[in-house]
């Protein structure tokens, strides 16, 4: 589980996570900003398993399609 500011961050299309658990962050924000959010630059998400690989990689091309809208 994601904490509330991950979650909306997340749900927003604003950050993902590689799936190696890595955070990722759309273009569209800063990490100047994400850190005002407690969103921290180096955090890995753990427990990942194969499962999750398919649901990130779809989450992280809409990321990227916003983007470019």
């Amino acid at each position: 589980l994601l904490s509330p500011n991950y979650n909306a961050l997340f749900d927003r299309f604003l950050i993902s996570f590689s799936p190696e658990g890595k955070i990722m962050k759309s273009d569209l924000v800063d990490w100047a900003d994400l850190k005002k959010l407690d969103i921290q630059k180096g955090v890995v998400l753990e427990k990942l398993k194969p499962k999750h690989y398919q649901f990130l990689e779809s989450h992280q091309e809409l990321m990227e399609n916003k983007k470019a809208k």
